[in-house]
């Protein structure tokens, strides 16, 4: 329930017992769970046929119980290359792009097309990245709702670009950034390939 409200922002009670096959009962007494941690809140209403439902989303509370790897180690790795040479913060940063994304890069040897989208996607979200892919004209909009890298990126954004060049050799397209948790968006956005114009100029949203 907790990464389907990140994915999706806010739901309401149906909606998230629709998506986890869940009677609308037992959502009510996990969401009152989640109200009572601290984790969940009531943020609006969404009108229906009939009545208006509540809507629900996550707290700032609830991202401590998503992976967080080291964030204050990076961080402070991050600030020390900046003071003792940043010039060469880029090179270092593209370094770690490939060796992030050489660990997967094998099992994509030889794979093209909807086969290669489906299993760069795949190796995505075995990383954590919870990404949502779908077509675009002949590219095709990625959506990431967690980052390892939201905390490190929000102080030091240059370090996203191993996230986007390591999504770059997995699909092995041409990738543009539209969006990033980092700058406060709700999830972050690429285009991969050939995305029309009208796709990718969209605003970020839930």
């Amino acid at each position: 329930m907790l990464e389907l409200l990140l994915q999706r922002v806010t739901l309401t009670v149906d909606e998230v017992a629709r998506e986890l096959r869940l009677t609308r009962t037992a959502v009510v007494t996990h969401l009152g769970a989640l109200l009572s941690e601290g984790l969940a809140q009531r943020v609006g209403v969404r009108a229906g046929k009939r009545r208006p439902s509540a809507l629900y989303s996550l707290t700032k509370d609830a991202d401590r119980l998503f992976p967080q790897e080291y964030d204050k180690l990076a961080i402070g790795i991050i600030d020390e290359l900046k003071r003792s040479n940043a010039g060469k913060l880029q090179a270092v940063l593209q370094r770690a792009a490939e060796r992030w994304a050489s660990r997967d890069l094998a099992s994509l040897r030889n794979m093209e097309g909807s086969a290669r989208v489906d299993r760069a996607t795949a190796l995505l979200s075995d990383r954590g990245l919870m990404p949502l892919i779908e077509r675009a004209g002949r590219g095709y909009l990625l959506r990431q709702y967690h980052c390892p890298l939201q905390r490190v990126g929000s102080l030091h954004p240059e370090v996203c670009v191993i996230i986007k060049r390591s999504i770059q050799a997995l699909f092995g397209k041409p990738v543009k950034r539209l969006g990033c948790m980092s700058l406060g968006n709700t999830h972050c956005a690429y285009a991969i390939g050939r995305v029309p114009a009208s796709r990718s100029n969209q605003p970020l949203h839930g």
